[in-house]
């Protein structure tokens, strides 16, 4: 039950953190008919460091619920928008030679932001 309402908790506060920092770059992203709002790690880590820390720790889960906060703004539109972050800190940086299947699914992520 715990991590049930952990996860409500760290969805309201993505909620919270997508309205008050990027409510007009969500309308635009939406207008222009783009497919994923862009963040930067800065403005998260500004707004909320233990969501930011969070970030960095377990991206998977925390993108998960960010995405899932994004899709319930009403501004957000019909259509799924992905959720990807632009300047994480250079300790999450993985050189070429050290990349494994886990990073993968990040690193795409982050390279086509």
């Amino acid at each position: 039950m715990d991590a049930e309402l952990e996860s409500e908790s760290i969805e309201d506060r993505f909620v919270e953190f997508l309205k008050d920092v990027y409510e007009d770059e969500i309308g635009q992203v939406v207008s222009k008919g783009s497919d994923s709002l862009v963040v930067e790690f800065k403005d998260l880590q500004k707004f909320d460091t233990e969501l930011a820390d969070r970030l960095v720790n377990n991206p998977e889960e925390i993108i998960e619920k960010g995405e899932e906060a994004l899709n319930s703004i009403p501004l957000s539109g019909e259509d799924s928008l992905n959720l990807r972050f632009r300047d994480l800190p250079d300790t999450e940086v993985v050189e070429i030679r050290n990349l494994r299947s886990k990073h993968l699914e990040i690193h795409i992520n982050s390279w086509t932001c």
